[in-house]
Order: structure tokens, then sequence, then C-alpha cells
């Protein structure tokens, strides 16, 4: 079967724009919509798993408020006096149930990262024995204040280590309540 060579170069010619119209097809309309649908699709994907989260965050609304307001109300006192005698009331009634000596003590205030509390800052030095710092710790871990170890530092005062040095760093935590600190911002 022969095809005549004006036949064959308007064949060719016809297959080559089809194939150039299929690429141009693919470039222009396909991949661009293609593209789109996949973006749409992860959008929604992430829209669905925020209407879940915050599904979630409604139906346990009213556990989150009254845990919020226990934290609020076990913070130090708003009033920054108060609140210093009240955490330093509480150290020196946890020193004395574990027998330890404050050789320094310096409270500090510090502003939080963000408006809605303030930290007060605590850098100590006791001496007493492992038994008395380790139960000095626990009191302090343990007792429904607001406070957190930062930073802990032992070292021996003796060749036996019997009398032991500890350079301790805390935090107590005062919340601000949400009006005071709309507030301050």
């Amino acid at each position: 079967m022969a095809i005549d060579p004006r036949q064959r170069e308007r064949l060719l010619l016809i297959t080559a724009l089809i194939c150039v119209g299929l690429v141009i097809c693919d470039r222009l309309i396909l991949r661009p919509y293609t593209a789109a649908w996949k973006a749409r699709s992860e959008k929604i994907q992430q829209l669905k798993t925020q209407i879940q989260q915050g599904e979630l965050l409604l139906r346990r609304e009213a556990g989150l408020r009254r845990l919020w307001n226990q934290m609020l109300q076990s913070s130090l006192p708003t009033d920054r006096s108060e609140a210093g005698n009240q955490l330093l009331q509480a150290v020196a009634t946890w020193a004395r149930k574990s027998r330890i000596i404050f050789t320094s003590l310096t409270p500090q205030w510090k502003e939080g990262d963000t408006q809605d509390y303030v930290l007060l800052e605590c850098r100590a030095t006791a001496v007493g024995s492992l038994d008395a710092l380790a139960r000095f710790l626990y009191y302090l871990e343990t007792d429904p204040l607001p406070v957190r170890i930062e930073e802990v530092q032992i070292s021996a005062e003796d060749e036996r280590g019997q009398r032991l040095r500890m350079t301790l760093r805390f935090t107590g935590l005062q919340l601000k309540p949400p009006e005071a600190a709309k507030r301050s911002s």
C-alpha cells in the first residue's frame, strides 16, 4: 500500500498538530487544574481537621473552664507583696519541715512571655543533708502553690559528703485575671 507523499505530509502535519495540542492542553489546562484540585483537597482536609479539633474543644469546654478557674484560684495572689509573702512563707515552712538552712534567698519579679502571667523567680542557696535537701525539693514540687523548679545544683561542703550545698532557682506563677491581662496589653 503506497501512500501519496502529499497525504503523508498532511497526515504527519495533523499528527504533529495533535501532539502539540495535547502538550499545550497538558501544560495550560490539565496540570494547573490538577494542582489546584490537589491544593483544594489538602485545604479541605486541613479545614476538616480544624473543625474536628474545634468540636472536641467545644465538648471539653466545661471541664477546661473548670480547670482554668482552679488554676486561677491556686495562682499566687494578684497583689505582688501578698504573693511574695505567701511564697516566702511557704519556703520557710518547707525549710523548717525539711531541716535545711538557707544562706541566701533572693526573690525577683519577671514578666512572662505574654501579658497573661508574671513569675516570681527565687534564687536560693541552702545547706543540709542529702535527705533534708531531697525532702525540701519534694515539698516544693508537691505543694498546691504554682511553683516550679527551674535549676538545681548540689555540691558537697565536706569531704564525706554529709553536708551538702544546694543552689536552686525556682519560680512561682501569678496568673492575671482575663480583665487585667486585657487592660495591660
